[in-house]
């Protein structure tokens, strides 16, 4: 998710475009659009601040500040390094990597297939620096199912590098 930032020489621009709209023309906003129109000036300019601050908490509390967890976006489990993004709440892009030399890992689950086999794994594979390792009990999916629950027990308990 991207950060989004207004720039700075917008911002003055912005903050004239409201002066002059809750100053100069409130009478007439008020008039076109029913509003009780004996509200002092002064009121309407506490209300309009008060009114802007809260929108700008708002925008910063959704947009700009992230969780803490946010910012956990890699680990080693299972002697393997994992590195993935968030999506609001959802790891998404979860990706294995060699600890050794940092490639990308494939992954070989054929022992899955059989369904005959009892040692049924997930074997992850450098193609590089031929590092191995595997995940017991099932296919890709379930080795990516145990990694992101483990992620999110690390979440959860709070118990990941920060």
């Amino acid at each position: 998710m991207r950060n989004f930032k207004i720039p700075p020489e917008y911002l003055g621009f912005l903050y004239f475009l409201w002066f002059e709209f809750a100053i100069i023309d409130k009478r007439k906003f008020m008039e076109e659009y029913s509003i009780v129109s004996f509200m002092p000036d002064w009121a309407f300019v506490t209300l309009s601040i008060i009114f802007l601050a809260a929108l700008l908490y708002l925008f910063i509390k959704i947009f700009i500040i992230k969780p803490a967890f946010f910012y956990y976006i890699e680990d080693n489990l299972y002697k393997i390094k994992w590195k993935w993004r968030w999506k609001k709440d959802k790891i998404i892009e979860l990706y294995c990597f060699c600890p050794k030399c940092e490639d990308r890992l494939v992954y070989d689950d054929t022992s899955c297939k059989d369904s005959y086999s009892l040692n049924k794994e997930t074997k992850f594979i450098c193609e590089k620096c031929h590092f191995s390792s595997s995940l017991s009990g099932g296919d890709i999916s379930y080795s990516l199912n145990i990694i992101e629950r483990e992620i999110n027990r690390k979440v959860r308990l709070d118990i990941y590098e920060k």
